[in-house]
């Protein structure tokens, strides 16, 4: 029998080993449980029209979260080094523009050398003519001690907008609009600051801003229209319509801004379409635009259109009686009250404003949604979902991903609280579905490290 094995560390010899190595990386152990987002380099474009030009302007924008890079300790600082280089191909492969940036990212405390959370975001443009380019996105980071080159490749589609009917650029997903100051021209647009959302992730936030924001520009073209129609439509996944409207925009030259916010209070979790078309007199169409957007999952949604979903997850980490008293309620404002009465009941720290044991949930939910979903069932579902969920981050895995003989397997060990648990899980159909083995509590099983 041949396997290969990877074993990875328990928490307190990784957190020894990061406390003193020179150089501090996502290991295999913590971007195991990062959400993917924070595990990629994520890359977006959009394309808008150069004044008195025909030419237009292509924005090519990316994030970089710190868990996904190196960090190298120099004195009382951590700091990362990376270069970014993007290049754009005509149709035929042949290279046409090549631009690089160096960065460096410096920051005080190895927590946030480590972070999943922090990121920055910034953009490169290029001058091209109207047509079809292949770009290549490549990330190369210094400090890695494995070669850490991450890659994105799109096609990007430039339209002719300085003739003929008027027409709609692509649309900006924006993560915040400011006004225009100094230091901010790269983001500009007129006399404001549109600050990109490369993941397109909206709603759920602790902030609570349940917004969707983009900016849009609208070209006159040649044919002498003075005023449009832009119709907004916004699709869940499979076509349901969730969302629209209609105003009245002036053709203005060289071209009109919007910036736009929908409320997506009420939207349920998941992937949606919207649908931007532009229309003249009698409903006659002269162009559309669209592009995807995710709503976040959060309780606040569940509550509103899935209530057993909720007692589904909360049944994980509560008591049958808990589970049988959140289901008495019956009008949205019981439910609020129960759940809300539920979790107090949980705070283990009630004089402060953070329900830790909530935020805690949520967060397990949110890894196991992020890193085991499998075909319609979210992460929470599945067999390691479910145990992540209920006693959060193991502290030790053994992990199988290879065999001739054997099928793919993982081992996770609980030991730091509480008694000592082993699951095993095997995905015996070779599918990337791992199934828990007996013993399903964990119990009975001696430590065998």
């Amino acid at each position: 029998m041949f396997f290969m094995k990877y074993t990875f560390l328990p928490l307190a010899l990784l957190t020894a080993i990061i406390l003193f190595s020179p150089v501090l990386s996502q290991g295999d152990y913590g971007s195991l449980f990062l959400d993917k987002n924070q595990r990629e380099i994520k890359v977006d474009y959009a394309a808008f029209a150069i004044e008195d030009s025909r030419q237009m302007r292509l924005e090519v924008y990316y994030q970089v979260y710190n868990s996904s890079l190196a960090f190298k300790e120099e004195g009382d600082l951590f700091v990362a080094s990376y270069d970014i280089k993007i290049t754009v191909m005509d149709k035929r492969g042949r290279r046409l523009k090549d631009e690089k940036r160096e960065k460096t990212i410096t920051v005080a405390d190895k927590r946030e050398a480590l972070s999943g959370t922090s990121y920055r975001t910034s953009q490169i443009n290029f001058v091209l003519d109207p047509g079809r380019y292949d770009v290549r996105f490549v990330l190369n980071d210094h400090y890695a001690k494995k070669s850490n080159i991450k890659k994105k490749e799109f096609q990007a589609k430039l339209k002719d907008v300085s003739k003929g009917k008027p027409k709609l650029s692509n649309i900006l997903f924006a993560q915040a609009v400011g006004p225009l100051q100094d230091n901010s021209e790269l983001f500009a647009k007129g006399d404001k600051v549109v600050i990109p959302s490369v993941t397109h992730y909206y709603g759920g936030g602790e902030d609570k801003d349940n917004k969707l924001l983009y900016y849009l520009e609208i070209y006159p073209g040649s044919d002498g229209q003075t005023k449009a129609t832009v119709q907004t439509l916004i699709r869940k996944r499979k076509g349901k319509m969730v969302y629209r409207d209609t105003l009245t925009s002036l053709l203005e030259k060289p071209f009109a801004r919007q910036i736009r916010e929908i409320s997506v209070d009420g939207f349920e979790p998941g992937e949606y379409e919207i649908e931007i078309e532009l229309k003249g007199a009698r409903g006659k169409k002269f162009d559309k635009t669209k592009g995807k957007f995710h709503i976040r999952w959060n309780e606040e949604s569940l509550l509103q259109h899935n209530y057993d979903v909720l007692l589904n997850q909360i049944s994980l980490i509560a008591s049958p009686k808990d589970v049988k008293e959140l289901k008495k309620a019956k009008s949205l404002e019981e439910k609020k009250a129960a759940l809300d009465s539920f979790w107090k009941s949980k705070d283990p720290f009630p004089e402060t404003s953070r329900n830790e044991f909530r935020a805690e949930f949520y967060s397990r939910v949110r890894l196991a949604n992020a890193n085991y979903g499998y075909l319609r069932r979210q992460g929470w579902e599945t067999d390691r979902g479910r145990i992540l969920v209920r006693y959060g981050i193991p502290d030790q895995i053994e992990d199988y991903p290879f065999a001739l003989e054997t099928y793919p397997s993982q081992i996770w060990h609980y030991y730091r609280k509480g008694r000592y648990r082993r699951f095993v899980f095997v995905d015996d159909s070779h599918d990337g579905d791992y199934r828990l083995q007996y013993p399903y509590d964990g119990l009975g099983i001696n430590p065998d490290f």
